[in-house]
Formats: structure tokens, C-alpha cells, sequence
């Protein structure tokens, strides 16, 4: 099942490549996403996932699904850019990786059982929407939520979002991912590292078992985040190949909690002793 999806996410680097250009080359504000609300959630649509736009009435979420029932595995798509400076947080990528993700764990989900779902974040760099549609109820049945975004680190699997932010890391998770990581051939792995991004997933890490990673992009190493410089290595050959290895990695690791649902359950216990 594994190798359904290395070979799936070989047809559809050109597709990924081209999502993340469009968001690159077309940036929006936050919570005026409306070109990339249209282009992801019409790609999502044409590979048969159901897609509601105006998400709990916010204009420029999304909800996306393939399959039916549970366990329910969710992506989130973060897609705003800085007014000035455009993708200059790589959001363009943690998009695509995301879309990736679904879309290979799609391509296997009739073999298990449970849905694949994609929940599109308006407005990250300004605080987000997700506290709001956490409110709402959008994750009330959410049985695990995998993200990772690009960065200038190394493999970076922490729950932390700025300095202050007690660290929360869900291990089960963790230890599955980063042997995923390291089947996929990523090998230099850090844990439990403060991280300073615009991402607000502390609203929602008490109630569903998450994963929120970082990934390095870069070749130079002298290039910093967020800057210009950053942006434009979001659409490198090798930026490309990280993304794809790191969306192959979360979507094994979506269906090892599919295939074997002990593990979210074991998951799900560790909510009650953060």
C-alpha cells in the first residue's frame, strides 16, 4: 500500500509544482484568499474529494473530504502571504505538502477505512482562523491532524509555536512520523524545538492529536526566514523533492493509524495527561 503511494506521488509532481507556483505568483492577504481558496479546492473537487467553500461562514475557508466515516485524518492548508512581501513564510509549500498528503492517502483510503479530510486555514499571519472554527466545531471529529511547513531547519517535530508556548508533542505521533521520515530517507531529526511561526495550532492540541513539523528547504544556508530569498526556494528542484518526501512520510503515517487504530487510541490517550 506504501509503494501505491511513492508511485502515485510520482504522477502528480507536475501538479504540485504547478500549485505551489500559483500561489507564489498570485499572494494574498489574509482572509482575502480567494484566488487560492478557487485553485485548491477545484483540484481537490477533479480528484473527487467533496468540497464545501465558505466554511463556517468564513469566506475564504474550505472543507474537503474522500471517504466516508472514521478514523477521520486531516491536512491543513494555510495559504495567506504577507502584504509586502508575499510567500516569504513558504505557505505556498506547506499548501502543496499538505494537498500531497491528501491526495496519496486518498488514493489508498478504499483499501482501509475512514476519510481523508482537508480543512483550508484563512488568515494564519494574522492570527488565523483556526481558533475560531475550532469553536464552531470544525475539529469536534478530528481523530488526527498531520502538518508540516517549510522552514529553515532541520526536521523539526514540535507542537510549540512561539517562545512562550509550553511544548506539547503528542509521541505517538512523533515516534511514527520520524520513522516514516526516516524510511522516506530523512534522517536528521530534532524534537520538541520552539519554533516562532504565524501557525495557531495550540487552540486545538488539547482535543485532537496533532503533528506540527518543520522542515528545511534550503541548500544555502545563509538564506533566512522569512525573507524574499525564501520565498523563491519554495519552487527549487529540491525544495520540490523535500516536499514530496515529507508529504510521502505524513501520509504513512496517516495510514499506519488507519491500518492499526490501537495506535490512536493510544494517540488520543495522551491528550488527558498534557
Amino acid at each position: 500500500m506504501k509503494q501505491e503511494i511513492i508511485s502515485y506521488l510520482s504522477t502528480i509532481k507536475k501538479e504540485m509544482h504547478e500549485l505551489a507556483k500559483f500561489l507564489y505568483d498570485n499572494p494574498e492577504e489574509s482572509f482575502k484568499e480567494l484566488k487560492a481558496q478557487d485553485y485548491i479546492s477545484e483540484l481537490l473537487s477533479a480528484k473527487g474529494f467533496k468540497v464545501t467553500k465558505n466554511y463556517m461562514d468564513i469566506s475564504t475557508a474550505f472543507h474537503a473530504q474522500f471517504g466516508e466515516g472514521h478514523p477521520k485524518i486531516c491536512f491543513i492548508c494555510e495559504y495567506d502571504a504577507d502584504k509586502n512581501g508575499g510567500h516569504i513564510y513558504g505557505n505556498n509549500l506547506a499548501t502543496t505538502i499538505s494537498v500531497a498528503s491528501a491526495l496519496s492517502l486518498a488514493k489508498v483510503i478504499t483499501k482501509l477505512s475512514g476519510s481523508v479530510v482537508v480543512i483550508g486555514t484563512p488568515g494564519e499571519l494574522k492570527g488565523g482562523s483556526k481558533v475560531v472554527l475550532q469553536k464552531q466545531g470544525a475539529f469536534k471529529d478530528i481523530d488526527a491532524i498531520l502538518i508540516s511547513k517549510p522552514h529553515i531547519n532541520n526536521i523539526v517535530i514540535s507542537l510549540s509555536e512561539s517562545p512562550l508556548a509550553e511544548i506539547k508533542v503528542n509521541e505517538t505521533l512523533s515516534r511514527l512520523f520520524s520513522h516514516n521520515l526516516k524510511e522516506c530517507g530523512i534522517i536528521d531529526i530534532e524534537t520538541a524545538k520552539r519554533v516562532c511561526t504565524g501557525s495557531n495550532l495550540l487552540s486545538i492540541i488539547d482535543t485532537v492529536p496533532c503533528i506540527n513539523s518543520y522542515i528545511s528547504i534550503l541548500k544555502d544556508k545563509n538564506i533566512i526566514y522569512p525573507s524574499p530569498e525564501f520565498a523563491k526556494e519554495t519552487l527549487s528542484d529540491y525544495a520540490q523533492d523535500i516536499a514530496l518526501k515529507i508529504a510521502q512520510s505524513l501520509a504513512f503515517t496517516g495510514v499506519d493509524l488507519l491500518e492499526k487504530k490501537d495506535l490512536l487510541i493510544e494517540a488520543k490517550s495522551e491528550l488527558k495527561a498534557l
